[in-house]
């Protein structure tokens, strides 16, 4: 959802309303400040969704002392953040990205982000079983 409304809020910027209308008579349904409200509140609930996940996943509000590597993995919250933040930032400033979603994928922020994400939650799922194959 959050991809698709970018898209459509590019192809009303890039195109105009008009030309917009005859490429695809849906998009008479939507102005640029409501896709710019969609999404805000679908990335704020991305955001949200994602760091009640890892709370739940992890059981870290439950009683009880979890493992410190269970606790690493929220580190990757301010990351998400980063990375929604930074996507916004880059269908805001041109339109082309946001017809073309793969493009915003080879910026380098986004890139370095997304890594860092993957290698913390590789090391938060993964560290118990890595521990116990080395002491095998």
């Amino acid at each position: 959802m959050f991809l698709s409304t970018a898209k459509r809020k590019g192809d009303l910027e890039f195109l105009g309303k008009d030309k917009a209308l005859e490429h695809k008579k849906v998009y008479n349904q939507y102005s640029l400040k409501l896709l710019d409200q969609f999404d805000v509140i679908i990335a704020g609930s991305l955001f949200m969704t994602y760091s009640l996940y890892l709370i739940i996943h992890f059981k870290l509000a439950e009683p009880g002392v979890p493992a410190l590597y269970e606790y690493i993995s929220m580190l990757t919250i301010p990351i998400s953040l980063y990375l929604l933040m930074r996507y916004m930032y880059l269908i805001s400033a041109e339109s082309r990205i946001a017809r073309n979603t793969e493009k915003a994928f080879i910026d380098i922020g986004m890139i370095i982000a997304a890594f860092l994400i993957l290698a913390i939650l590789f090391i938060s799922f993964y560290f118990d079983i890595f521990i116990q194959f080395l002491n095998l």
